[in-house]
């Protein structure tokens, strides 16, 4: 028999597994990149509200210097009252010039016009109304249907109709209200009427009134063009505004400067002014002085 042979077995060779590569370093990266934007979008966020922040705050302290102001504004009213009301050598001018008082350390800019130099729409005759309303720049026929949607608009008279002299109807005018037939409330009521533009308005607003409550004015108080208006049919009336044309040209000494009357209605309108802030209020109040001590004003009109 053949020797045998001792048979020796190679060890077989352990597979090797694939392990995955590991991705530690490009997880990092990722994590790293999204701190980052979480760390730029908290900014972001911390820099919008800081900024909601200092916003609020400034409307704060801009409500708190505006109603610093109004107050202020509101405090002078007062002191124009006590001044209508007191002494002579206290009182101020009251056609209109304007003139600046201290309150508190606050910078006021006043001025106090008697209405009795106005025209009251609601007391006006129509010839006095047209002839302001012409020296507006209206036509002759402008004029007188103006005028006649004014003294509509004013009387008692609400039968339904359309308005006596008015061409033009509400209505037709797309409108969807008819003239109060009652007195003016306010000047700027005027708006209300077909055919009143802005320009129109804006010429006649301030010469016109609602509280004097007559049909003539002042001439002491009266504007030149009021006094135009009057000096077509009143002879008063064109005496003052002579004397107003020669004190323009030079001719005359300016009058003295006419004193507070009792009974009259007053516009009183203060604004205050903070430079520094560049911020200002103003209020505008209507009084009249009623001569009772009991109760020497009546207020009509605070804002």
């Amino acid at each position: 028999m053949p020797e045998a042979r001792a048979l020796t077995r190679r060890p077989t060779a352990r597979p090797r597994i694939a392990r995955p590569r590991t991705a530690c370093g490009h997880d990092r990266g990722v994590a790293i990149i999204s701190a980052l934007w979480a760390t730029a979008l908290i900014a972001v966020i911390s820099v919008s509200v800081l900024q909601l922040t200092l916003s609020d705050a400034r409307v704060v302290r801009g409500s708190d210097k505006a109603a610093q102001l109004q107050a202020a504004a509101d405090g002078a009213i007062n002191v124009g009252i006590l001044s209508l009301l007191g002494s002579a050598a206290t009182q101020p001018p009251v056609t209109g010039t304007p003139f600046t008082i201290d309150l508190a350390g606050t910078e006021i800019r006043m001025s106090v016009i008697d209405e009795s130099g106005k025209i009251d729409l609601n007391f006006a005759t129509p010839e006095t109304l047209q002839n302001l309303l012409a020296g507006a720049g209206l036509s002759t026929g402008e004029a007188q249907d103006m005028t006649a949607r004014i003294v509509d608009w004013r009387s008692g008279a609400a039968d339904g109709t359309s308005q006596a002299g008015d061409p033009a109807s509400y209505a037709g005018a797309g409108l969807d209200y008819l003239p109060r037939h009652a007195p003016f409330q306010s000047v700027a009521e005027l708006r209300l009427l077909v055919g009143m533009s802005d320009s129109l308005y804006a010429a006649v607003a301030p010469l016109l009134t609602v509280y004097s409550q007559i049909a003539w004015i002042d001439p002491a108080f009266a504007d030149k063009r009021v006094l135009q208006a009057f000096a077509v049919s009143d002879a008063t009336a064109r005496a003052a505004l002579q004397q107003r044309e020669e004190v323009e040209q030079g001719i005359a000494p300016p009058p003295k400067s006419p004193g507070v009357a009792v009974g009259h209605a007053f516009t009183i309108t203060a604004e205050a002014v903070d430079r520094q802030a560049k911020a200002r209020a103003t209020r505008t109040a209507v009084v009249r002085l009623t001569g009772d001590p009991r109760s020497p004003v009546v207020i009509y009109r605070w804002e």
